[in-house]
């Protein structure tokens, strides 16, 4: 654990793991939700450009992220970047996105926003816990969703969200999903559907008890691990792509779906 700022904690990618499970065997429920780069171009009023799609950022996508980032409520964990001694040294873009994204939110306590990659590619102890019970799935590629979960969760809730542009579809989305969640007949929601999943989530937290991940692109992974469809293009930055190439992604989403199996077979 490392302070680069005083009164802020900034936990590392094991440590945010740690943290969000200590929460979940608590039985409490818990936001998660992860900001970088791509946040932090829209909250600045900059494109995000995505392989072949491009988001343009205006004044309500970077009024919304500011908005979601900053929500005082303490049950949402905000994860950004993680900056290490080279990045400070150098002075590089991390540092500033880092920066900049601390700023616009004034908490005191941070995850690392890569704890999703770090468990799916070391111990996969956490992950499994976010798709136990009644599971929502908010998502872009929600029939190669389906297809990967059904066997598992057999009982899971799907809703799809616009693949490109999703902000523009703001306002129909969030009121569509405001009613299916408002009863609390979910114990987990599962959002992967880029920058928009920040908001979703700030916004959902206020009408609903279920614990909600912004999973992001982990679950490229886990439903096209061999990248046959080219998903993985879109997982993260190049260093993270770089990680992944070294691991056998085949092996660990098998291990994943054993895991949410037994997970679920034993009320873990």
């Amino acid at each position: 654990m490392s302070n680069t700022e005083s009164e802020v904690i900034l936990l590392n990618r094991e440590e945010t793991c740690n943290h969000i499970l200590s929460v979940l065997k608590k039985k409490q429920n818990i936001v998660v939700t992860r900001y970088s780069d791509g946040e932090y171009y829209l909250m600045r009023g900059e494109k995000v450009i995505w392989g072949t799609s491009v988001q343009n950022s205006s004044y309500d996508i970077a009024a919304k992220l500011h908005s979601s980032i900053s929500n005082p409520d303490n049950k949402q964990l905000i994860c950004i970047n993680e900056i290490k001694e080279h990045n400070r040294r150098n002075k590089d873009k991390w540092v500033i996105v880092h920066d900049y994204l601390i700023n616009a939110c004034k908490k005191s306590l941070y995850g690392a926003a890569n704890w999703n990659i770090y468990d799916y590619c070391n111990t996969c102890s956490l992950l499994p816990y976010f798709f136990k019970g009644r599971v929502l799935f908010i998502v872009g590629q929600i029939d190669l969703v389906k297809t990967s979960f059904a066997p598992y969760l057999p009982d899971a809730s799907y809703y799809k969200v616009p693949l490109s542009k999703a902000f523009d579809f703001y306002s129909d989305v969030i009121s569509d999903l405001r009613t299916i969640t408002s009863e609390n007949m979910y114990d987990n929601i599962i959002i992967s559907c880029g920058p928009v999943a920040k908001a979703f989530a700030s916004d959902l937290m206020q009408c609903t008890t279920a614990n909600i991940v912004d999973m992001g692109g982990v679950i490229n992974a886990l439903i096209d691990p061999n990248d046959s469809r080219g998903l993985l293009k879109s997982w993260t930055g190049g260093w993270t792509m770089s990680w992944t190439r070294q691991q056998d992604l085949p092996r660990l989403t098998d291990r994943f779906f054993e895991n949410i199996s037994m997970y679920n077979m034993q009320g873990e």
